[in-house]
């Protein structure tokens, strides 16, 4: 579960990482149903891929080859009528992608939080047996500083 607490203090790798699991989410969605049911998953898909291609360095050549990538699935997605075995290879070379980030994520040096002077958001059970209440402690200096 992805909480407002997670992104205010996600690295740039685990916001990455949430972004592929939203599409990897919408491919999974989308293999389980048929016909038109499919096409707002596809189309999901094809939004986050879009947020992940506008967001790459293309001075950079791996930002290049992923972006090669990106296209090839944006094919896929857009072509996935004609066979449908390409919506599991579009899930599989981006899950490959997305384990690499995870693992980026987790050792990586780049530790360092996105957002600075965010809210402080506590997150945890409270009287709920199954309700995840977040309190948020209000600061009148918070958000990206300028």
């Amino acid at each position: 579960m992805v909480t407002t607490a997670y992104i205010a203090g996600a690295t740039d790798a685990q916001l990455i990482c949430v972004t592929y699991e939203l599409f990897l989410e919408a491919i999974r969605e989308a293999l389980k149903v048929e016909g038109q049911v499919r096409k707002p998953h596809i189309n999901r898909a094809r939004e986050v891929l879009l947020v992940l291609s506008e967001n790459l360095n293309l001075e950079v050549d791996v930002a290049r080859n992923l972006m090669s990538l990106y296209i090839y699935i944006q094919d896929i997605l857009i072509n996935h009528y004609k066979d449908e075995s390409k919506l599991e290879e579009s899930y599989k070379l981006i899950e490959v992608i997305y384990e690499g980030y995870k693992e980026i994520a987790e050792n990586g040096r780049h530790q360092v939080q996105t957002m600075q002077n965010t809210q402080a958001v506590y997150a945890g059970m409270t009287y709920g047996k199954d309700d995840l209440n977040e309190m948020i402690i209000e600061s009148p200096n918070r958000g990206y500083q300028v």
